[in-house]
């Protein structure tokens, strides 16, 4: 019986990881299939076309090339400050996530009369130790190049602490009150101890009050918005960009993109469904063979086959999700971008502290009106420019708009040394004619920052979210166009 169980455990996990990969795969076809569709909502785009209502630029543009190793004493110093009031946030919520967990301790004591060995310490202790380990191990986050001990000892905490990550702190919240509320309903059904299952109703009110209070306290603190745009289709940069850049950039702004295929494999890469599917898979199937033992053992075949049919519902319902929320996902008209965008301002960040961010899915008409809408959103544009060629060049709309609707102040381009001198060119052949309207217009000589990506490594994505947080905090720039 063992040998069954054990040989539909592993089926029943092969099955789903088959059907993770082939979803992935459904999905990428059909985001290429509707990037290249039209939106019904949205007919054009209502831009004006390139070449239209330009004239000759009045002062010449040059460049000032940045890199891992460039002096930026002012732009060191406004990450600093950046980064310590991100620690004091953290440690705000440390603090919180404390006071809940001796509020799950005193609350069922003093007000219900429990016992504190039996009543809540296996709730307070897994609680309370992953909100310390959480806060020692993880108060760099925010810096992406550690020097000395902290940078060597990064890789181990990033490893080896995956359950007291931060991002799992909302998850290990919902699991302290839910089990709160489990024992509240343990101890209503007895009516001998309705106190305390009132009392446990209590501190899971409290947890949650304790959670909103500092959610709401954050609703008016400053987001640094980034819009980035790039050459499409290219794997490498994305996950330099989506994976590396992001991961730092997420604790002080959103940031804005336009979603290709590339993306979506980072984005995949980066929240990883299977292993959470399997887990729960896993932890079901032990659950099930043990709670209805006394039916495996009567009739073995209807309760496996049983099993199977919901796994195979499952399933189903995982690909129809998949498929509905690139649906979803995909902006259907300007009116539907700004009410994401009016939502995301209204509500900037998530539970687990981090802003969040609008990476948008848009069809061959609505692209161009979410470039414009977002630059309209932002504080500063990463132009990614690494990967330019001849071969590729869809991205040169995108720097001709930038020039012509953007202070080039708050624009960074990327570049990978080899490119430099073909995006130089690029650059300046886009600067010689300007708009009327455009803010560039009538500045005085002006430079371009060009950030030369060589070591493609922590001390790059560091300088980068260093000029990026400068030119955003210096311009000040809000709306444009």
């Amino acid at each position: 019986m063992e040998d069954i169980q054990l040989n539909i455990l592993v089926g029943i996990l092969l099955f789903i990881i088959i059907t993770v990969f082939v979803t992935r795969f459904f999905v990428k076809r059909k985001v290429k299939r509707m990037m290249m569709a039209m939106s019904d909502e949205q007919r054009t785009d209502s831009l004006p076309e390139q070449g239209s209502d330009e004239v000759l630029a009045k002062h010449p543009l040059t460049f000032v090339e940045l890199n891992a190793s460039s002096e930026m004493a002012e732009a060191e110093q406004l990450r600093e400050s950046l980064i310590t009031r991100a620690r004091l946030l953290f440690r705000r919520a440390f603090r919180y996530d404390i006071v809940a967990g001796f509020g799950y301790l005193l609350i069922p004591i003093i007000i219900g009369g429990g016992d504190l060995l039996e009543d809540g310490i296996d709730i307070v202790l897994p609680f309370l130790f992953l909100s310390v380990v959480r806060y020692l191990a993880f108060r760099q986050q925010f810096r992406a190049h550690l020097s000395g001990p902290g940078g060597c000892l990064q890789p181990i905490y990033t490893t080896w602490l995956e359950i007291a990550k931060p991002k799992w702190r909302p998850f290990i919240a919902a699991i302290a009150i839910a089990l709160a509320l489990g024992k509240a309903y343990t101890n209503l059904v007895d009516y001998q101890e309705i106190r305390l299952g009132l009392s446990w109703v209590m501190a899971a009110a409290f947890h949650m009050w304790l959670i909103y209070r500092l959610m709401e306290s954050l609703r008016n603190e400053a987001n640094l918005k980034l819009l980035i745009l790039r050459v499409f289709g290219i794997n490498e940069t994305a996950e330099f960009t989506f994976e590396g850049l992001l991961t730092y950039w997420q604790h002080f702004g959103s940031f804005f993109t336009v979603v290709d295929p590339s993306f979506l494999g980072s984005q995949k890469r980066q929240q990883n469904r299977l292993i959470p599917l399997l887990v729960a898979t896993f932890f079901a199937f032990i659950f099930l063979t043990v709670a209805f033992e006394g039916v495996v053992e009567a009739n073995p075949v209807l309760f496996y086959f049983l099993v199977l049919v919901v796994t195979l519902l499952g399933a189903v319902a995982y690909v129809v999700l998949s498929m509905r929320q690139i649906d979803r996902g995909f902006v259907r008209s300007q009116a539907d971008l700004r009410e994401r965008l009016q939502r995301l301002e209204k509500r900037p960040r998530k539970l687990d502290l981090t802003f969040k961010s609008l990476p948008t899915m848009c069809y061959d008409n609505t692209w161009r009106m979410a470039v414009l809408e977002f630059i309209n959103s932002s504080e500063v544009i990463l132009m990614d420019l690494r990967g330019y060629s001849d071969e590729r060049k869809g991205c040169e709309y995108e720097v001709d708009l930038l020039l012509d609707t953007v202070p080039i102040q708050r624009i960074v381009f990327l570049v990978d040394a080899p490119g430099l001198p073909q995006v130089q060119k690029l650059i300046l052949e886009r600067w010689e004619w300007l708009r009327t309207t455009s803010p560039n217009l009538d500045q005085g000589p002006t430079e371009a920052l060009i950030y030369v990506s060589s070591k493609k490594n922590k001390e790059d994505i560091q300088g980068i979210m260093d000029i990026l947080m400068d030119a955003a905090i210096r311009t000040g720039a809000k709306s444009v166009g």
